[in-house]
Order: structure tokens, then sequence, then C-alpha cells
């Protein structure tokens, strides 16, 4: 089964050039891991079932404002 949330931050990260974040399966959450342009690391924990049709582009903006934050997209 495909996660559309997972898909939509790797997609994420990929636009901004990192292209094999660590994925570290959890329990009910999938964790994703990955350096920001400074060299800390970052994470964040996508939900195994998006509870609303919403929730993959919620993730999406989620992480657009994670990496703007670290400078790693304007």
């Amino acid at each position: 089964m495909r996660n559309p949330c997972l898909a939509g931050v790797l997609e994420e990260l990929a636009k901004v050039g990192t292209h094999h974040p660590e994925i570290a399966p959890g329990g009910k959450h999938v964790q994703v891991r990955w350096a920001n342009t400074r060299g800390a690391p970052r994470k964040y924990a996508v939900p195994g079932t998006p509870s609303d049709w919403r929730t993959p582009e919620n993730v999406r903006r989620d992480m657009r404002q994670l990496l703007r934050a670290d400078g790693m997209l304007e």
C-alpha cells in the first residue's frame, strides 16, 4: 500500500536536493530523517494512515514550512 503522505514528504525533500533521506519505520508513524544545509539533523513523523482527504496536502505544507525555516526553500 502506498502512503500519499510519505510520498509528499519525499517529493518536497527532493525538490530542495535531499534525495536520500533516512526512512525509519515505527508503529503508527514513519519517521523521515535528513540533514539541513548546516548539517543539523531534522526529522518529521509521517502519519501511517491519513485521517482526512486533506492530510497529504497538510503534510506537504508542514514540510515546506520546515524547509523554509532551515533556509532550504524560499
